[in-house]
């Protein structure tokens, strides 16, 4: 319901929370919606060129707005003649990352480019994003950063035409050098290496003190 809300407050077309229902206290609850009449899952029907610009805009308006989905898929992404609304908002976050932002603008891209011309896309999308916005995009992209049901459908597209999608808009952009999850540094290994010592350090306390008292 929050993130619902945060998501209006920044223009992204979402539907409109009416609060919740509390199914099990402090564990299971329903957050209530507008219905929305006609929608249908992106994709059931052609894309035209409105809903591929609003799709698109939708990522743009997340990034200004400092909000990421981190679920962007067919399954959430929902269109209602030419509007097109985000749902299922549970897993997004304020203030992300540039990494998680840029891993939204990749799947969005991927999505779209099952249904329409990928360099059409790419064309439509330097619209709102620089060509280095997307080479970024797709240099964060891994199988883990794709949801299980948009890489069903990348796989299925992959095996009809021959064309893989993430190489294909890759080969699109600018040269990127590939964008890891966490970047290793020298005093990221540092801080690691400190936590595990103290966690060992720890251990090792509680079980003198154990054997002290008597207790094994």
């Amino acid at each position: 319901d929050y993130m619902m809300r945060l998501m209006r407050d920044a223009d992204i077309p979402v539907p409109a929370p009416h609060g919740y229902i509390t199914i099990t206290p402090e564990r299971e609850y329903l957050i209530i919606t507008d219905f929305l009449a006609g929608a249908h899952e992106i994709g059931d029907e052609p894309l035209t060129d409105g809903v591929v610009d609003q799709a698109l805009e939708t990522v743009r308006l997340m990034w200004d707005g400092s909000v990421a989905h981190r679920d962007i898929k067919p399954g959430n992404v929902m269109v209602s003649g030419e509007q097109v609304f985000l749902i299922d908002t549970a897993f997004g976050i304020a203030q992300p990352s540039a990494w998680r932002e840029a891993v939204d603008l990749a799947n969005m891209l991927l999505i779209l480019g099952l249904h329409v011309d990928p360099e059409v896309v790419y064309a439509r999308a330097l619209r709102w994003f620089s060509p280095q916005d997307v080479a970024e995009a797709f240099a964060a992209t891994r199988a883990i950063t794709i949801p299980t049901q948009l890489k069903g459908l990348l796989n299925a597209h992959e095996a009809e035409t021959g064309v893989n999608l993430v190489q294909f808009y890759d080969d699109l952009t600018p040269p990127c050098e590939p964008i890891s999850v966490q970047r290793w540094s020298a005093r990221r290994i540092g801080l690691w290496l400190a936590t595990v010592l103290g966690v060992l350090i720890l251990v090792s306390l509680v079980i003198d003190n154990v054997l002290g008292r008597g207790f094994l």
